[in-house]
């Protein structure tokens, strides 16, 4: 028996879905290549995963004279490969949630913007109608020039909650 290695593993167990060594050294012994990319075992009552392959050892006749295998324990490389996958998905999260403040904070300064901006042209606005009644005739054509400068200024601040949320 091999050291620190539950006899099922060796053997297998139908119960419990393990194949066995056993089986795999018969497969190698047949002419196959076994390759096992990730096989739970249990060693020394810790779980670990081994990537294995087994293959038929042949003399220079070709004849079967015994078996080769290799496992590599890659019980680290999965956690590894784990500890990646759950920082990704993590990482994700964060970023999607860090947009969504972006936007909401981008929408809310629009629309501080626009209010604030809508209300300090209107009160130009408004006065300038008050002044436009008390102007010569001569300065009535600059005082209509600057409120159409205010209409168009209360025009063009409309868009901008829109420009800045689909910045």
């Amino acid at each position: 028996a091999q050291v620190g290695i539950d006899q099922e593993h060796i053997q297998s167990n139908i119960d419990k879905n393990i194949r066995g060594y056993a089986s795999d050294d018969r497969d190698a012994l047949a002419g196959k290549t076994v390759y096992i990319a990730d096989e739970p075992i249990t060693v020394d009552g810790q779980v670990r995963s081994f990537e294995t392959i087994k293959a038929p050892l042949r003399d220079d006749k070709g004849k079967i004279m015994g078996i080769v295998g290799v496992a590599r324990d890659i019980t680290e490389r999965k956690r590894a490969e784990a500890m990646e996958v759950a920082h990704s998905e993590k990482l994700k999260r964060s970023a999607a949630s860090a947009i969504k403040i972006e936007e909401r904070q981008r929408r809310q300064i629009a629309d501080a913007l626009h209010e604030n901006v809508s209300q300090l042209l209107a009160t130009v606005k408004m006065r300038l109608s008050m002044l436009s009644d008390t102007v010569s005739d001569k300065n009535i054509e600059e005082v209509n020039l600057i409120t159409d400068l205010v209409n168009d200024t209360m025009e063009h601040s409309r868009s901008f909650p829109k420009g800045l949320i689909e910045f």
